[in-house]
């Protein structure tokens, strides 16, 4: 049940580097209860980086007014696109009729070299920041014959 009204903004933003979870970063500027400019740093699911785009940002919702009000932490807005207006060259038509709507595969919308490259930066990274390595040695990714079902 929905108590109160969830206001949506929108935003026409371009789109930054991808997280490890495979969403991109956005940065937004909107009005604070104050009046002041205030910027925030979102996650957007099914983006790529230097892709300009409509974003929705759903307001987190407000604590009720009761017992466990100290302990109540907001959620992160809820963002998805509404529109792309430049899309990457690295972007292609999902395969999955459910993309996006079921979030079992979510890369599927990058081209597979890009998705070998990208997990590689991340194991690359992660070497790097964990376990020390200034240049870590890496073996060069694998990919799979057919990208479609490799987990059978």
């Amino acid at each position: 049940m929905i108590d109160q009204e969830q206001l949506i903004s929108y935003h026409t933003i371009s789109l930054g580097a991808m997280t490890r979870e495979g969403d991109t970063l956005a940065e937004i500027s909107e009005l604070d209860s104050e009046g002041a400019q205030q910027r925030r740093t979102l996650h957007v699911p099914a983006g790529l980086p230097g892709e300009r785009v409509t974003i929705a940002v759903e307001a987190p919702a407000q604590p009720r007014p009761g017992r466990h009000r100290r302990r109540w932490k907001p959620r992160p807005p809820r963002v998805w696109i509404t529109g792309i207006h430049e899309p990457s060259p690295l972007r292609v038509q999902a395969a999955c009729p459910v993309f996006g709507t079921c979030g079992g595969c979510q890369l599927q919308h990058m081209q597979y070299d890009a998705q070998l490259a990208w997990k590689r930066s991340i194991v690359e990274q992660l070497l790097r920041d964990t376990g020390g390595f200034a240049n870590p040695p890496l073996l060069e990714t694998v990919p799979c014959d057919n990208p479609w079902h490799y987990r059978n």
